[in-house]
């Protein structure tokens, strides 16, 4: 049997049907956006948006905490819970162009890389999963992601869509980027700044663990590429090797 390569895992994935595949040239930071239906209260904002994850929120349990509050195994990390909280309204498969890095150093999941996506890399794609939720809900991710310690969200930069870009404060997620739209509501997203530049550090176990099994849960069925965890670890071991 022929151990899978992270090249032959994109590969699978890119030609399964039921994946939604980001073009190189929307991942870039100079695109105009096209326009989205809004919020009417609120020109410019959209009521839904699509978060495209690409590390330990790939796994629906680790991405609820944000949504519902709690912990995951190997999270030293209580999240907030909060009224009116709900879950995502679905859910899809996406393939982002670039390139996956593992880097710095992330205490709350007992030291080692996290991820961050680098769109510009020249790399064979990222494994990603779209979650459709409120904008308020996205909001607050970044808040969280940044090392906000309540439900309070970062400010809605109404840039991002006529970009493509726009950074939110000073912390690891501080960039946000739109790649395109989903079904009419923009994909949104958020990386480091410079994650093309930072030196490739090594997860935890826990966090390996978790992106591993969200990669699983996102891209078993067989219209978004069958993988299973062999595959998981390929692409994984891949990014350790950038």
């Amino acid at each position: 049997m022929v151990e899978p390569t992270a090249a032959t895992v994109l590969q699978r994935v890119a030609a399964a049907p039921d994946v939604v595949t980001v073009a190189p040239s929307r991942a870039t930071t100079d695109h105009a956006h096209p326009e989205h239906p809004g919020d009417p209260a609120h020109p410019g904002h959209p009521a839904h948006v699509w978060y495209v994850s690409y590390g330990s929120n790939l796994l629906r349990e680790r991405f609820e905490v944000y949504l519902l509050g709690g912990r995951v195994p190997g999270l030293d990390r209580e999240y907030p819970g909060g009224t009116g909280t709900s879950r995502a309204t679905g859910e899809r498969a996406v393939l982002l162009p670039g390139v996956l890095r593992l880097a710095l150093d992330a205490p709350s999941w007992g030291g080692g890389g996290v991820a961050f996506w680098d769109p510009t890399g020249p790399g064979p794609g990222v494994l990603a999963r779209a979650w459709r939720v409120r904008r308020e809900q996205f909001l607050e991710v970044v808040h969280l992601e940044n090392g906000g310690t309540d439900r309070r969200g970062a400010p809605w930069p109404v840039q991002v869509l006529r970009t493509g870009t726009a950074d939110v404060g000073d912390g690891w997620y501080r960039r946000l980027l739109s790649p395109g739209s989903l079904d009419g509501e923009p994909l949104l997203t958020f990386t480091h700044p410079d994650a093309g530049t930072l030196a490739t550090r090594a997860p935890s176990p826990a966090y390996r663990s978790v992106v591993a099994r969200g990669l699983v849960e996102t891209f078993a069925a067989p219209g978004r590429g069958a993988l299973g965890p062999t595959d998981a670890q390929a692409y994984l071991a891949d990014a350790l090797a950038s």
